[in-house]
């Protein structure tokens, strides 16, 4: 005999039809529906609290990406700018002669 058979032999007691109607009067009572409406009411806040967290939290992380990208694309942009500087000044033209006291 299965659990599932035991079950419905178990269920099919007047002790247990009694109960199984006991427990449907307090399911149908308006103050248990309306503990279980106000109950949901509370989960559901909750659950979309957790939601906007989450949410929240995805954001800035996607944030603290965006900027650790832009932070490593500049870090990898500096020593370009860097070393065209140095090339710059080696290229320049050499500076004027001075011919001396200019007469006024």
């Amino acid at each position: 005999m299965s659990f599932r058979d035991k079950l419905n032999q178990m269920a099919q007691t007047p002790k247990s039809q009694e109960l199984i109607e006991k427990a449907k009067g307090i399911a149908n009572d308006p103050k248990t529906r309306e503990k279980i409406d106000s109950a949901r009411g509370k989960f559901n806040e909750q659950v979309e609290a957790a939601k906007l967290k989450i949410a929240e939290q995805q954001a800035r992380a996607k944030e603290a990406k965006a900027a650790e990208a832009a932070a490593a694309d500049d870090a990898s942009k500096a020593p370009e700018s860097e070393s065209a500087a140095d090339g710059d000044a080696a290229e320049a033209p050499p500076p004027s002669r001075d011919d001396g006291p200019q007469a006024a």
